[in-house]
Order: C-alpha cells, then structure tokens, then sequence
C-alpha cells in the first residue's frame, strides 16, 4: 500500500494474486472489452476506482488517476 487517505494505491504481487487472477480477468470478454491497453499492462477504468493490471499479473488499485498506478506499479518491486 502506498499514500493516504484518498490518494492511497493498493498492489496485489502477482503471486498473492494466486497467479492466475489477473489472467482470470482479461480472459472474460466483458472486461477484456473494458481494459485498455496501456504502457506496461491493462487499465480498467471508472469514475470511482482505477485498476491497473500489469503484464507480469500484479495488479494495483485506488481511487486515483491511472498516471499514479503506473508510478506505484514502477516503484514496486
């Protein structure tokens, strides 16, 4: 987890995922359909929460911008 309040950004490490949830959700049509691609993985986008699901399957989350979970998603380990 990272920030606070209303600027906190949660990830998910793909293993703790169980490995295959972020493959679980691009596999299902309607979310495939709704998750663009962006540099380094997948966004699915609403106007209360971001998802960002990355090409190596972690995912990170927040009630922020989509630049913000791609900066969380790049200083992550």
């Amino acid at each position: 987890m990272t920030g606070t309040g209303w600027e906190t950004v949660v990830g998910i490490p793909a293993a703790a995922a169980g490995g295959t949830l972020a493959d679980s959700l691009l596999r299902d049509p309607l979310l495939s359909q709704a998750a663009v691609a962006v540099p380094g993985g997948r966004l699915l986008s609403t106007t209360l929460l971001n998802v960002l699901i990355t090409d190596d399957g972690r995912i990170f989350a927040g009630m922020v911008q989509p630049d913000r979970l791609q900066a969380a998603a790049s200083a992550a380990p």
